[in-house]
C-alpha cells in the first residue's frame, strides 16, 4: 500500500471547505489499507481538528518548526519568487516520512508552486489539487515561468471546477 502524505495551504482557518475534500479523499484512502499523514498550518492544529484526522486514522506529522520555516519560505520567495523551497514543511515531512506521494491543496492556485519546484527536484511525485482562482490575483511576471514548471511536474493537477481551471490557463 501506498504512503500519501496531505499538506494545506489554508493559512489562518482552522478548517474550510478545501478541507472537506481532502480529509474526505484521505479518510477514503486510509481505509482502503493506505498509510495517510498530514502537514497542517498552525491554525488547523486545534483539538477538533486534531481528534477528526486520529479518529480517520491520518497522521499528523510534527509540525512545530512550520513557523520558522513559514517564515524561511517567505523570506525565500521575497529574495527569489521562482526558487524552489526545499526547506519548507512539506518538503521535510514528504522525505522523511518517506511519503509515495504529496497531496497539496492549495487554497489558490499559488500557495504551493515553490514547494511543488522543491518536490520536483527531490523526486517526490505530487499532485495539486486547486481550490480557489480569482480574476483579481495574476502572478507577477517572474512567476509565470515557475508556477508553470510546477504544475507541468505534478503527476496530476486537478481544479475544483472548469471555470478555475480556464482562469489559471488563461493567467500563464
Amino acid at each position: 500500500m501506498a504512503r500519501i502524505l496531505f499538506s494545506s495551504t489554508l493559512g489562518k482557518s482552522s478548517w474550510a471547505g478545501s478541507e472537506v475534500l481532502w480529509f474526505q479523499t484521505a479518510t477514503r484512502l486510509r481505509t482502503e489499507g493506505h498509510e495517510v499523514a498530514a502537514v497542517l498550518p498552525g491554525a488547523m492544529r486545534v483539538s477538533k481538528t486534531l481528534s477528526k484526522l486520529s479518529g480517520a486514522g491520518i497522521q499528523v506529522l510534527d509540525g512545530t518548526f512550520d513557523r520558522g520555516r513559514e517564515l524561511g519560505v517567505r523570506l525565500a520567495r521575497r529574495r527569489n519568487a521562482s526558487a524552489p523551497t526545499p526547506f519548507a514543511a512539506v518538503v521535510v515531512h514528504a522525505s522523511r516520512w518517506k511519503a509515495d506521494v504529496v497531496v497539496l491543496s492549495q487554497a489558490s492556485c499559488w500557495g504551493a508552486y515553490s514547494e511543488m519546484l522543491a518536490l520536483a527536484e527531490a523526486g517526490m511525485p505530487y499532485v495539486s489539487v486547486s481550490q480557489l482562482n480569482t480574476p483579481f490575483f495574476w502572478p507577477g511576471d517572474g512567476l509565470f515561468e515557475a508556477v508553470g514548471k510546477a504544475f507541468a511536474g505534478a503527476k496530476a493537477a486537478v481544479f475544483v471546477s472548469r471555470g478555475n481551471l480556464d482562469l489559471f490557463q488563461n493567467q500563464v
